[in-house]
């Protein structure tokens, strides 16, 4: 498990690579969470091209698929 230590910020690690290993876009995390990270990735809509996956702080979040935009975001924590 992934947890905040000293000195630790926010991390974008989530990423979309293409065929080739490099990465296309980094998944923006909500505003305002402190120190963040991605923990774990729920799924991948294949029509819609959307993603959703959880932080550390506690967001639900669905992201673009093609650019990594973060399209909406809730608190479940």
């Amino acid at each position: 498990m992934i947890h905040p230590g000293a000195g630790w910020t926010r991390e974008r690690n989530l990423v979309r690579v293409d065929e080739h290993g490099d990465v296309m876009w980094r998944a923006e995390l909500p505003a305002g969470t402190g120190a963040d990270c991605f923990v774990d990735l729920r799924s991948i809509d294949a029509p819609a091209g959307e993603v959703t996956a959880t932080t550390w702080s506690g967001y639900v979040v669905i992201l673009s698929g093609e650019t990594g935009r973060l399209l909406s975001s809730q608190f479940v924590k």
